[in-house]
């Protein structure tokens, strides 16, 4: 009885589709990090915005230029201005960085079905290939106990016929 090997005929698919799930994940990293990276750069926008307003509340020093006081006041105030815009567009970086986020995670869990359903496919056609297995050594062994089964027959044939014979000649 030769006892075969199971084979996974979509093995290469399977491969191809774990590799794609690793690679769909890498990227969701990649992306969660980059939303990491947008808060950050945020948080930095609203540090400098709280610097920028200390400064602008610093009261004229004594003997100062009123002039230039006010040519400070006027370009903190403006970059007060530009940096709070600034912050809004950063919030949008950032919530287009979320979304980019959710929609590779529904790729990734997309990506991680399809490599499931395979590996699922492959559990099943491995128990069938057992049972097979089985079914045929059973057959086997029926088969090797019928052979033996006939050859004891004919054997006690053999034997009943020359017992037979030798009690003809005697006689």
């Amino acid at each position: 009885m030769a006892r075969t090997t199971f084979r996974f005929r979509l093995r290469r698919l399977l491969d191809v589709r774990v590799m794609r799930e690793k690679q769909a994940q890498q990227e969701l990293q990649a992306r969660r990090q980059q939303v990491v990276a947008e808060e950050q750069r945020l948080r930095e926008m609203q540090a400098e915005e709280v610097d920028l307003r200390e400064q602008q509340r610093a009261p004229l020093e004594r003997g100062g230029d009123l002039y230039q006081f006010e040519m400070r006041r006027h370009f903190l105030e403006k970059a007060i201005k530009d940096n709070v815009a600034g912050q809004g567009t950063q919030q949008t970086r950032i919530r287009d960085a979320e979304r980019r986020v959710l929609e590779q995670v529904e790729v990734v869990k997309q990506r991680g079905i399809e490599v499931k359903a395979l590996e699922k496919l492959e559990e099943k056609q491995r128990e069938e290939h057992r049972v097979e297995q089985l079914r045929e050594e059973g057959l086997f062994m029926d088969d090797l106990a019928g052979q033996g089964f006939l050859r004891r027959r004919t054997r006690d044939a053999r034997v009943a016929a020359e017992d037979q014979a030798a009690r003809e000649a005697t006689q």
